[in-house]
Formats: structure tokens, sequence, C-alpha cells
């Protein structure tokens, strides 16, 4: 059974035999767990209600490039316990040793497929849509004897206010998800804007994700460059969906220097963006859960700065962790000291 205390596993051999001998055989070790929503919109892992805190991680090594090896996987999952997380995320599904050190060691995986960002346009044609549900597909049946898994993310950050594009891909992606594993719920993580409103689309979904970044980026016409205007949006996020689960799928703000809590991209500005934003997050006793983004510094593209004034393309310098190295960031050990202040099951 999956517990961050306590973790289980259990060995399964099955063997196919034909005309009384041994034809195949098949070997793994996983454990037992329930995953379900409340009527009342809470993520309920093993009959405990969970208020998780994690991490995003993203596969990539300034030695290795992004073909690590497991030693590095190793490293991500141990350094996810360090900080005292119980949650994994990444953009697209995790290597398969990554899952069996996750299921050893009672770490749950937000398991998503790559299906990022696109335009409602491209969503409409049907080569992407029959791309995303073989993505999802394959996830499914590769991942799914995993205990570590949480959930089946369908996309990261469509359009927020979907039309019937998308509401059609959502509908379909669940319903497929479900027919392959009933036993876990469907997410989508979606960008978190105050105007979008309620949205009808989302109403097969299980758990709503929403992408923090109140007081980071400006976003549209400045929408989320008021931090303070953080609680009543979750407010209304969760007024929208009272009978779904809805978790806090990204936060983060980019730190590369020395300077005053005031300047973007210094280490006092992520401290104080953190512990804000984690304040926050455990007034809401209604959310199941919050994952900062992310752990390590990973690269991106030539050029990025991801709203950072003095950026250092093409790292994304939201990490906790510094790119080569790993070492600690000093909000770290905020993160960490918040996390472990946290009761996450129960």
């Amino acid at each position: 059974m999956v517990d961050a205390a306590r973790p289980n596993l259990y060995n399964v051999n099955l063997r196919a035999t034909a005309g009384g001998r041994s034809v195949s055989s098949y070997r793994l070790r996983t454990g037992i767990r329930s995953i379900r929503v409340s009527s009342d919109g809470h993520l309920i892992l093993n009959g405990q209600q969970v208020h998780f805190r994690g991490v995003g991680v993203h596969e990539d090594s300034q030695q290795q490039g992004f073909a690590v090896g497991n030693a590095f996987r190793r490293r991500l999952v141990n350094e996810t316990k360090a900080v005292g997380a119980t949650l994994m995320r990444t953009h697209y599904p995790m290597h398969p040793y990554t899952h069996e050190l996750a299921d050893r060691d009672g770490v749950m995986i937000w398991s998503e497929v790559p299906v990022y960002a696109i335009k409602t346009s491209n969503l409409a044609k049907n080569l992407v849509t029959r791309l995303a549900a073989k993505e999802l597909e394959k996830n499914i049946i590769a991942n799914q004897n995993h205990p570590s898994v949480l959930l089946w993310s369908i996309a990261n950050e469509l359009s927020s206010r979907p039309g019937p594009t998308q509401a059609n891909y959502i509908k379909n992606a669940v319903r497929q998800a479900k027919a392959l594993d009933p036993s876990r719920p469907v997410g989508l993580a979606v960008a978190g804007y105050p105007t979008v409103g309620c949205q009808k689309a989302y109403a097969p979904l299980d758990v709503v994700g929403i992408n923090d970044y109140f007081g980071w980026y400006p976003g549209p016409s400045g929408l989320v460059f008021d931090r303070t205007k953080l609680p009543a949006y979750l407010d209304s996020v969760r007024a929208c969906y009272p009978r779904q689960a809805v978790m806090v799928t990204e936060f983060g703000a980019e730190a590369n220097r020395d300077g005053p809590v005031e300047e973007k991209g210094t280490w006092a500005f992520q401290q104080d963006f953190v512990n804000f934003h984690l304040a926050t997050y455990a007034s809401k006793t209604w959310l199941s859960g919050a994952v900062y983004w992310a752990l390590n510094e990973f690269r991106v593209r030539p050029g990025w700065e991801g709203g950072n004034p003095r950026p250092n393309p093409p790292l994304h310098q939201k990490g906790l962790l510094k790119y080569g190295d790993f070492s600690r960031k000093p909000a770290w050990e905020d993160l960490r000291r918040n996390y472990a202040a946290t009761k996450q099951f129960g």
C-alpha cells in the first residue's frame, strides 16, 4: 500500500502454461491502494483526505542532457523526499525506473501526457487528437501497475476558455482513461486567471489543477500581477468546482542571484514568493495539494527569461536545485520547513 511513511510492495509472479509446460512468465512488484474523489470534492487516498505537497521535476542534467541515467533519476526522487514532498509532476510520462523508486519510497506521481498549450485550431485536427489519445493509451498501459500513479492528466494549459473543440477532447480523453483504468481519477492542469469563470467543459474531470503564478507573471492584461488577489481567486475556483478535487499544480519564481526581496529574480524574492503562496494554500483546507514548479533547474530554449529581469537562458531557474551541481537555493529550506509542518494525510 502506498503510504508516505510506510510504503509496502508485494511480489507478483504470473506464469502461462500450454500443453503442460511453461511458455511465458511475468514478474513485478506492486502495491494496493485506493484513490478517489469524495462527493464533496476531496481527493481520498486509502480512506484519508490528502493535502499533498509536491514538486515538478525534469529529466535534464548538465552532464547527460536529457538522456539521463538511473543515478540521476534516483537523485531526483531522493531530493523530492528530502524537501518533504509526497508528489512529483512532469509534463510527460516518467521513466519506468522513476516509477519503481516512487513505488518503493511512497511518492505519488501526477502522470501527464505531453499535450501542452496546443492551440484550439490544432486540437480540432483529427490527427492531433488521435496522437494525443495514443499518448494517453501508451501511458496508462505502461504505468497502470505502478501504485505511485495518483491520476492520469490529459493535458496542460490548453485554452483557459474551452470551447466545443476542447470540451470534446476532454470528454473523450476522460472516457478513454476510465475505460483503460477505472481505478484512478483523471485530471487536467489549467492556467489560473481570475476572469475566466466557471467552465462546463471541465465537468467530466475528477481533478482540476491550477497553475498559479500570481505575483510573478503579469498574465493577460496584468490579471495575475497582484498576488493579493490569489486567495479570492482560489475561492472562486472552489465555488466553480465543488464536487471535483482542486489542486495547485504549479507555482514558482525564478531566482539566480543575491538582491533585495522586492526585486524579481533574487533569492529573497523567491523565498518570499514561496512563503506567501504556501501560507495561502494552508488557509484553503479544501485544497487537495500544491506542487512547486520546479525542484530542479532545466533547459528550456534559447532566449528564455521566465519573467526574470536578469535571466540566464536557456535555463529555467524557478528550480530550487541549481543546474549542474544540484546545490540548494535558500528557498529550498523554506519549502522543506513548510512541507514538514503540513499534515499531508488525514
